[in-house]
């Protein structure tokens, strides 16, 4: 997917879930959390990647299903024993399984370290108009039913 539906899916994910689990109302919040997804996303993006001297693709350990499994689960367990500064670890945490989520539906997938072997659910091209223009109403959906509630 486009970067801006990767930080604009994050952020409206990772506001509901954090506003949800810890009521944090507060506008300082979202726009902290937009920052770590724009950074991070593009940090992913970055280091996520591999020359291989003939194109770049994504790099296994970054792009892996395990990752996608693992990370919201550290954030699911340390969720009960929140301050300040664990919510800005796992605001951190979260945007890795996030981003990974988005690319289970291009085309090149994620891989799995385990089996080594390539993982999708869908075969959109990452700059999809369609996909990613539904992604960024999803986005804005979330972000609604987070400030309403």
């Amino acid at each position: 997917m486009k970067e801006i539906t990767h930080v604009l899916f994050n952020t409206a994910v990772i506001y509901y879930l954090v506003l949800y689990l810890f009521h944090y109302t507060d506008i300082l919040i979202l726009i902290f959390i937009t920052f770590c997804a724009a950074i991070l996303n593009a940090a992913i993006d970055r280091l996520g990647h591999e020359n291989d001297g003939l194109a770049i693709r994504r790099s296994k350990l970054i792009h892996s299903i395990e990752a996608l499994i693992i990370m919201p689960l550290l954030f699911i367990g340390y969720s009960f024993y929140i301050n300040t500064a664990t919510l800005i670890v796992l605001v951190t945490l979260l945007n890795l399984p996030l981003h990974a989520l988005l690319d289970l539906l291009n085309k090149d997938g994620l891989y799995s370290l385990i089996f080594e072997k390539q993982i999708r659910i869908a075969d959109f091209r990452f700059n999809d108009i369609l996909i990613n223009s539904l992604l960024i109403t999803i986005s804005v959906i979330i972000l609604y039913l987070a400030f309403i509630s």
